[in-house]
């Protein structure tokens, strides 16, 4: 197995206005829930920063970063809804002056609390006297 952020991960170098992306689609369960995490960098020398890097699941945008200075990070998105019996994870990126780096994608299983409360027996009222 490689090493964490090395360079098996996707460069995203896309010049002009427009995006590069990758993705990917997958079987999914519809109405589960899925956890997706993943490792960002940005390599920004100029100034104003001019690159953006966009993430979406089942085409709705979760994770946005548009003109940021250099940095980096692993993110964590939990529970996201699967609508249907496959889902698409996008991510875009684009950096006019270097490359934004993605590495280390990971969709689980959410492990989500019930979203409606465990029924309770109504107690039996202590008898009269």
């Amino acid at each position: 197995m490689p090493p964490a952020h090395d360079t098996l991960g996707a460069f995203f170098g896309a010049t002009g206005p427009d995006f590069d992306s990758i993705s990917q689609t997958f079987a999914t369960t519809p109405g589960a829930f899925y956890d997706l995490s993943f490792f960002y960098q940005v390599v920004e020398p100029g100034s104003p920063p001019n690159n953006g890097f966009r993430v979406l699941f089942n085409n709705i945008v979760i994770f946005e970063n548009l003109n940021a200075i250099s940095g980096f990070g692993t993110f964590t998105f939990n529970n996201l809804l699967a609508t249907g019996g496959v889902t698409t994870v996008e991510f875009q990126g684009r950096n006019v002056s270097n490359f934004d780096y993605l590495d280390d994608v990971s969709v689980t299983a959410s492990l989500t609390p019930r979203l409606t409360p465990t029924p309770r027996p109504n107690p039996t009222p202590p008898p009269r006297p």
